[in-house]
């Protein structure tokens, strides 16, 4: 009687840890998976936003005084605004997530998208660039301000400034 008791115990206790296995390799394999659809989504969420930065842009420019604001949530990955370069850059290091052709550039709109491989994983770097059209300045600086990922959207305000001696339309972006 007390065999069977014990025998009872003993495959419940290996019952038990079969499930858990089974559990840890789905983990296992469905993992990486979930993480690729998720920088797809983050991706494409900074695209939509590059593209509202864009549009509100080309609405100051029709000014000078005009000033729009753009909410930008930032989960992940780093956002430089360049005002030396007049671009602003967007890159998502170490993705499992291959969104164009390695190694060669393409673009989408004003957007030009450049994505290198590192190993297994994908860099992934989306760019505005302004050097022939606008004068960019980051409050009211040729600097380069780093924005990292942060749990509240940033508020960044965009501001034309009127036409520099070059006779390019000078805009400020500054956070508040």
């Amino acid at each position: 009687m007390e065999n069977k008791k014990a025998q009872v115990w003993i495959e419940s206790v290996i019952y038990t840890v079969v499930g858990l296995a089974v559990i840890g390799l789905l983990l296992l394999v469905t993992r990486p998976q979930i993480a690729k659809t998720q920088d797809e989504f983050i991706i494409q969420q900074t695209m939509k936003a590059f593209h509202e930065i864009d549009n509100k842009l080309i609405e100051i420019k029709q000014a000078t005084g005009n000033r729009r604001i753009v909410d930008l949530q930032l989960s992940k990955g780093e956002l430089l605004l360049d005002g030396n370069a007049n671009k602003i850059k967007w890159t998502l290091r170490s993705s499992g997530y291959m969104y164009s052709e390695p190694g060669y550039e393409t673009s989408i709109g004003n957007i030009d998208i450049l994505t290198t491989q590192n190993v297994d994983k994908y860099d992934i770097q989306l760019t505005l660039d302004y050097s022939s059209n606008v004068d960019l300045s980051i409050e009211k600086q040729g600097i380069a301000k780093l924005l990292q990922p942060a749990k509240n959207p940033y508020k960044i305000i965009i501001d034309n400034l009127g036409p520099n001696q070059e006779g390019l339309i000078q805009v400020d972006m500054s956070l508040t």
